[in-house]
């Protein structure tokens, strides 16, 4: 049978030597114990829970090179040293990129280091040091539950973050108010839509963080009613990975969105789902992301805080605290194809074999083809009184594919013939009558042949609207047209006037067929954005009213 344990415990002692070379051990050092952030230039003690819970684990794992070694506990030791003088009285401590006195950044460490000091208590050899660092983590959940049940929070996701620091320290420390806390917060009731998401729909980030928040309470507070949001989520997140094994996050209200990320963190929720039901669908999500981390050389090395995204700490605890996640149900072969549509969320996503698409709506980015490994996005511009990017107001399925439309409308303000405060002009222009009034529709029909999408684009209503229909494209690559050879380099752009263009990167290649454009402004297009800074941008252009169909094809390398 295959061992999860002993494949995530390889993967991240490769970490350990990095971690402990980081540490400044010079007395003489005003840093001594600290570990300086690379990128930033200064320690930020909300990370140290990082390599605290690493090396508990690598000192207690059994096939651990670094079992028994004292110098992990030392360093541990050390940094939680480190961790308590960060903390204020009222047991808050700052997370200096950005909030000061801040209870949520305790909570974040409270968590994983809960789980290191239940293994500690599990595995206990009765050594000097393992006492050491048991007495300064309990001084730590001390003053850091008192700055918790005091403190508060700004988003959404942090108030389940808050729950399970609280209910681990209800548990830990004995103190019911801990517990009358997390109720507090609880009782909102839990931001988890009939599909899945969460208010941030962060899928490559915060539903991680809340999903591990809810199977922490559900457990210490013995409320496995919660799980079923879980078990939503990950649900929905299935169906959001895409065919080069990262998950869709464009429609993420959080800083993930259009990020590229990989759902390795994902792996523990569905481990513990799979053991906690029996479940072969989520035991063979998890056997998925296993493979996910192998076929992608999981270099955890490259992380360290840096990243932030993966982490294979975490699990490394559960394994040592609970032998029943190594008895997996068989999993299930997982496979994508077919379609989902939340109409609450606005998402459409359509898997077959190695491709994808994603149609959103109320977003700019509404369009997202991806063949394998390569990806093309789309927003569609115009000139319509500055109002920019076309953003569908909805999503229906047609005979032959799906349609997304908007409709808008805009004119002119009359005089009110009447004396009023010109502090007040904004707040009142809703009384003015209207004239002239304007209107602008665009309809997007997409049609699905195989590995090729065809795209009508129609925009009516006001005449001679400037606008423009923008191709994302990863930079580094070329592209070819009849007559044209050229570098698709990051910010920069070309606009196809007539014809076929293919764009070919190491990954893959699109072929965009029957392109048009009749002017040349693209990025100076007023309520539009310039091209991306990160990407190449293929544009087409005219004017209302418009009328085009084009056809893009993914191909392989």
């Amino acid at each position: 049978m295959r061992s999860h344990s002993e494949e995530i415990a390889k993967f991240a002692q490769g970490m350990t030597d990095k971690l402990l070379s980081m540490q400044n051990l010079n007395q003489e050092s005003p840093d001594y114990g600290k570990i300086i952030m690379p990128e930033k230039g200064y320690e930020e003690p909300g990370a140290y829970h990082i390599p605290i819970v690493h090396f508990v684990g690598q000192y207690y794992y059994p096939s651990s090179p670094y079992r028994g070694d004292e110098k992990l506990l030392k360093a541990a030791s050390l940094l939680i040293d480190k961790l308590l003088d960060a903390m204020h009285e009222d047991g808050t401590m700052d997370l200096r990129e950005t909030n000061f006195h801040d209870a949520t950044a305790v909570a974040f460490t409270f968590i994983p280091l809960a789980h290191a000091y239940r293994v500690i208590k599990k595995h206990d050899t009765g050594t000097v040091v393992e006492k050491e660092v048991l007495t300064k983590m309990f001084e730590f959940f001390t003053l850091g539950a008192e700055g918790i049940v005091n403190g508060g929070f700004h988003t959404p996701n942090h108030r389940w973050v808050m729950a399970a620091a609280l209910s681990l320290a209800y548990n830990i420390l004995g103190d019911n108010n801990y517990r009358k806390e997390a109720m507090k917060y609880l009782n909102e009731g839990i931001d988890c839509d009939q599909e899945g998401e969460y208010i941030e729909r962060s899928s490559g980030v915060y539903d991680i963080a809340i999903n591990e928040s809810l199977i922490v309470v559900a457990q210490e507070l013995d409320m496995p009613e919660l799980l079923s949001h879980v078990v939503r989520n990950m649900r929905k997140n299935f169906t959001y990975f895409e065919p080069d094994g990262t998950i869709c996050t464009l429609n993420s209200r959080r800083y993930d969105n259009g990020l590229k990320y990989y759902p390795l963190r994902h792996y523990l929720n569905a481990l513990i789902l799979a053991v906690k039901f029996n479940d072969s669908f989520f035991a063979g999500m998890a056997e998925y992301i296993l493979d996910l981390m192998k076929q992608k050389e999981y270099k955890l090395v490259d992380y360290l805080f840096t990243g932030g995204k993966e982490d294979v700490h975490t699990p490394i605890l559960y394994f040592l605290l609970y032998d029943e996640l190594s008895d997996l149900v068989k999993p299930q072969k997982l496979t994508w194809d077919g379609q989902w549509y939340y109409p609450i969320n606005g998402v459409l996503r359509y898997r077959h074999d190695d491709m994808s698409l994603t149609l959103l709506k109320e977003r700019e980015v509404f369009f997202k083809y991806q063949k394998k490994n390569t990806a093309l996005a789309m927003k569609i511009g115009s000139c319509f009184f500055g109002q920019g990017y076309f953003t569908p107001q909805s999503i229906e399925e047609t005979e032959d594919g799906y349609r997304l439309k908007s409709i808008t409308q805009q004119g002119y303000y009359k005089p009110l013939n009447k004396k009023i405060d010109s502090s007040e002009f904004y707040n009142i222009r809703h009384t003015r009558e209207k004239t002239q009034m304007q209107k602008h529709e665009t309809t997007v029909d997409i049609q699905i042949a195989g590995s090729e999408i065809y795209v009508k684009v129609k925009m009516d209503g006001t005449k001679d609207v400037p606008m423009k229909i923008e191709l994302m494209l990863d930079a580094g690559g070329i592209l070819e047209t009849e007559d044209t050879i050229m570098r698709g380099e990051k910010g920069t752009s070309a606009i196809i006037k007539n014809g076929d263009a293919v764009y070919t990167t190491s990954s893959g290649s699109f072929k965009i067929s029957n392109c048009t454009a009749t002017h040349h402004n693209t990025g100076n297009m007023r309520g539009t954005a310039q091209e991306s800074a990160t990407q190449y941008t293929v544009y087409m252009t005219g004017f209302t009213p418009f009328d085009h169909t084009f056809k893009i094809c993914g191909g392989d390398i």
